[in-house]
């Protein structure tokens, strides 16, 4: 089903929100600033939750690895609707960026989402091979639900009416035959190479493996699955599985990173220590922290044993939450933002209490392999948040804090020790915001995903798109 662009009622709404938002204001507390230059409303009908699990928002996770995309002058976006007729269903949505034009949103009403589960996310991948589109949704430990678009749509978008008719149907298989069980936290990640590749945990909270996959967009257009990565096998204080809550995967100059945080148990209080590892090789080898190879995908992943992969201790029963993000700039050095209660105090009893004394802290590694850590006292603690660093190496931090969007950011000169808030939206309520990463790596631009917090519990918001020019 095609959406007939955007209502009347909504471009109303686009005018009134250029008023409504002349107000906000960047504030350079960092010598850093960034400017709104583009709001425009994806969609009227964001799907809320009445009641759910872990939330109320089903469109709104760090760890959905991307619910929008960039690539060859258009935009894409995955999120769920709720209907006039009340039922809950997929939607992509594309844009053109230059010139600007609307939304342009497809529902796929074949698939009805029925999850209250803000864990089952929906994301979208692009080979940029072969321009095909890949979607996954609505997972927490069940079959895999796909589905690919025909060749050519990312690649040739002038040239294809936007329609469900350029989609298969959903599929549990990336490959003919073998049915893709207990996935949890599906992403894609940009190989480039132009192909796609493919991660999720097989599994539980506390015991699960992460399992990694490519697509060859170049050749056989076909999903190739390599195996483990990291097992969930080990003993660790008397625990004798776990899983890994990977922060952001990506590539910089051929390599892919992985940062992680461990948890033991289902109970999140069991999350312990920042893990890293690199491969050369489109993740067939691993690499830690000191360059050695330690790991093979398959016979030989990554596990709690593996040396040299963790390179901060934070001890459980210290709150530190899992789904941080990743990002490498320009020189290498990997930057991670998480947040956890002071590595140096005694254990908490109990998630509240720990959560109450917790912080953003920054880690970062430099071009000589040593970790630092800032602690960002002056930014207030609020969602999970993204990660950006631009080409004069300031950092930005994307966030949600009092159900306000903002912007925190630090410079290089300290280090990065100056975090402070340069953005504050106090025109609309939100919840934690996503970016497009690709479109930041193609034009340093901060596009942001954002859906509004609905008027009463289990109404349908309106979804967002921000954009946001930096500058010092």
């Amino acid at each position: 089903m095609m959406k007939n662009g955007i209502a009347i009622v909504l471009v109303m709404a686009m005018v009134l929100s250029v008023f409504l938002y002349s107000s906000d204001t960047a504030h350079a507390v960092t010598g850093v600033s960034v400017t709104k230059i583009n709001d425009q409303i994806i969609d009227s009908q964001g799907h809320n939750f009445a009641t759910g699990k872990f939330g109320l928002n089903p469109n709104s996770a760090i760890h959905a690895q991307d619910m929008m995309v960039s690539h060859n002058n258009y935009q894409y976006a995955v999120y769920y609707s709720k209907e006039s007729n009340g039922k809950s269903y997929v939607n992509v949505a594309r844009r053109k960026l230059s010139p600007k034009s609307g939304w342009s949103v497809i529902t796929f009403t074949d698939y009805e989402f029925t999850s209250t589960d803000t864990h089952n996310t929906a994301v979208i991948g692009i080979s940029r091979a072969d321009g095909t589109i890949h979607l996954a949704f609505d997972h927490h430990a069940n079959d895999l639900h796909y589905r690919v678009s025909q060749q050519g749509v990312a690649n040739n978008p002038d040239t294809v009416a936007w329609s469900t008719n350029l989609f298969g149907p959903v599929k549990s298989q990336l490959i003919p035959g073998q049915t893709e069980t207990k996935v949890t936290y599906p992403r894609f990640i940009d190989v480039p190479n132009g192909n796609l590749q493919f991660i999720r945990r097989d599994g539980g909270s506390g015991n699960g493996d992460t399992i990694l996959y490519t697509y060859n967009g170049n050749t056989t257009h076909a999903w190739t699955k390599n195996g483990v990565i990291i097992s969930k096998s080990g003993t660790y204080n008397g625990s004798t599985d776990r899983n890994a809550y990977l922060d952001r995967p990506q590539y910089y100059n051929n390599k892919l990173y992985l940062t992680w945080a461990w948890r033991e148990t289902p109970d999140a209080m069991s999350n312990h220590d920042i893990m890293f590892a690199y491969s050369e090789d489109y993740g067939v080898t691993w690499k830690n922290n000191s360059g050695a190879t330690v790991a093979t995908v398959g016979s030989n992943p990554m596990s709690i044993t593996t040396s040299g992969l963790k390179v901060w201790t934070i001890n459980q029963n210290h709150g530190l939450l899992n789904h941080g993000y990743t990002y490498v700039d320009n020189k290498g050095r990997v930057h991670v933002i998480t947040s956890h209660a002071p590595e140096g105090n005694p254990n908490y009893a109990d998630w509240s209490s720990a959560r109450a004394d917790a912080k953003y802290t920054h880690y970062w590694r430099g071009t000589d392999k040593v970790w630092h850590k800032n602690v960002m006292g002056s930014v207030p603690l609020g969602s999970r948040s993204s990660i950006l660093v631009d080409n004069n190496y300031n950092a930005y931090m994307i966030f949600s804090q009092g159900d306000r969007f903002r912007i925190a950011a630090a410079t290089e000169a300290t280090n990065w020790s100056d975090w402070g808030v340069i953005y504050n939206n106090v025109s609309m309520d939100s919840v934690a915001p996503s970016v497009d990463y690709l479109r930041w790596k193609q034009d340093g631009i901060i596009s942001a995903f954002v859906q509004e917090k609905p008027a009463t519990a289990g109404a349908t918001s309106e979804i967002h798109e921000y954009d946001f020019q930096t500058g010092n």
